[in-house]
């Protein structure tokens, strides 16, 4: 692998890219393990379960977020619809034996993290750890392997090709609006990022 005209250790690199259908396959077949960000909706968490992505990153305070926007209410950490894609991506991934982690993100609350305790994977930002040690309230695991297998009314989709993944998140009104304000936000980021890494390896 080469960045620049330099050579990169692909057992060493994990690709953090955005959620598009047409690179889902390509970097998992050279190797290379993929965290697929900016997950915003069900079809894409399970188009890269399919596709046999490594981990994902459902983002859980934009998702709550365009929800407050658009119906004008306040969630509860229980009932927030960011939480409740978590859980409904952990207990699918599970119910059908997938190996894609899940590991939420974006979260806002100390609350919200209690709520997902449990899951695969937890990013948390260092303010919310510092809430959280200071938290009285119980820890119970809220998500379980076990009880996703136990779940009957899943049902397993079938194979999704592109126009069902386009067509699908489309219809995902909130995670599609979502998915391209945070595209456009990571892709200024990105030239940044770039831009640093390629002065860094010319002055190495």
């Amino acid at each position: 692998m080469q960045l620049h005209g330099k050579e990169l250790e692909q057992q060493k690199c994990m690709s953090n890219i955005l959620n598009f259908y047409h690179i889902l396959f390509s970097l998992e077949k050279e190797g290379i393990h993929c965290n697929l960000t900016l997950v915003l909706s069900f079809i894409q968490a399970v188009a890269c379960a399919q596709a046999g992505i490594y981990l994902i990153s459902p983002f859980v305070g934009r998702i709550n977020d365009g929800y407050a926007v658009k119906y004008k209410k306040s969630y509860q950490p229980h009932e927030e619809p960011g939480v409740f894609l978590v859980k409904d991506v952990f207990n699918y991934f599970k119910k059908f034996d997938y190996d894609t982690i899940t590991m939420a993100a974006s979260l806002r609350t100390p609350e919200s993290v209690l709520e997902l305790s449990g899951c695969d994977r937890i990013t948390i930002p260092p303010a919310i750890i510092q809430k959280l040690e200071k938290l009285d309230l119980p820890v119970e695991n809220k998500l379980r392997v076990e009880t996703a297998k136990k779940i009957e009314n899943l049902v397993k989709m079938d194979k999704i090709d592109e126009n069902t993944f386009r067509w699908s998140l489309n219809e995902d009104e909130i995670g599609n609006e979502k998915l391209a304000d945070g595209i456009r936000i990571f892709a200024r980021d990105a030239v940044k990022l770039e831009n640093v890494i390629k002065a860094k390896l010319i002055s190495a």
